[in-house]
């Protein structure tokens, strides 16, 4: 009886794996999925049931398809539930928001408005729960603008300073104060990476023309 308790609340453990601003995580679930856990994020799942998770933040999953009992795979956010079987995607619930990018395969969302959405391969859906409305749906035709964090960088496309410097506010944890509408608005492309402030900072200030001076917590971004 001793023992069969014990296997019970060893199994049913919370399992939670966290991030700090600047930090990515690999992480290889018991089921075989792997899933790249981005800065300032967590995911949750119990010991005996990887194939269930919680995100807070972003991540992405690669999911192991269990062809042998087609078990389902879900990621839940306050927003929505992701359901899938074997596929790869990106979960971003920042903002009180949930971005939801696929990669390969097919998955379900099941919204907490009650709706269901099925996404294919290069569908990108926004969805608040706060404000009930799906905030964007597209399709994505270059996947490396959604999933290239998860290699350490973050690529722009002709991006707004000012779009681009809220990813890097979700990175590395830094308030960003424009001292001018005319650098909000400069246009940027290029890479820069997730895990350096300073070399993110020069490569910036290199690729549209401005100074970005670090204040405490803060980015405080002029033209030159």
């Amino acid at each position: 009886m001793i023992t069969l308790s014990f296997y019970f609340i060893n199994s049913n453990t919370l399992v939670t794996h966290k991030t700090s601003y600047g930090e990515i995580l690999n992480i290889k679930l018991q089921d075989g999925s792997d899933v790249t856990l981005n800065s300032n994020s967590s995911v949750s799942y119990y010991k005996n049931e990887s194939r269930k998770l919680w995100l807070t933040g972003e991540a992405f999953f690669d999911v192991d398809k269990k062809i042998a009992t087609n078990a389902k795979f879900w990621v839940i956010t306050d927003d929505l539930s992701v359901e899938v079987y074997g596929t790869s995607f990106n979960v971003n619930s920042k903002k009180k928001k949930t971005d939801v990018f696929l990669e390969e395969g097919n998955i379900w969302l099941k919204l907490k408005n009650g709706t269901d959405k099925k996404m294919i391969p290069g569908n990108y859906i926004s969805y608040s729960a706060e404000k009930n409305k799906i905030l964007e749906d597209i399709n994505v035709y270059n996947a490396t603008l959604k999933t290239s964090w998860k290699n350490g960088s973050l690529i722009f496309e002709k991006l707004s300073l000012e779009k681009a410097m809220e990813k890097i506010e979700e990175s590395y944890g830094y308030s960003i104060i424009f001292n001018d509408d005319i650098s909000k608005n400069t246009l940027i492309t290029g890479a820069v990476p997730t895990t350096n402030i300073d070399i993110c900072i020069k490569a910036i200030e290199k690729s549209v023309d401005v100074t970005i001076t670090k204040e405490e917590n803060s980015l405080i971004i002029s033209k030159k």
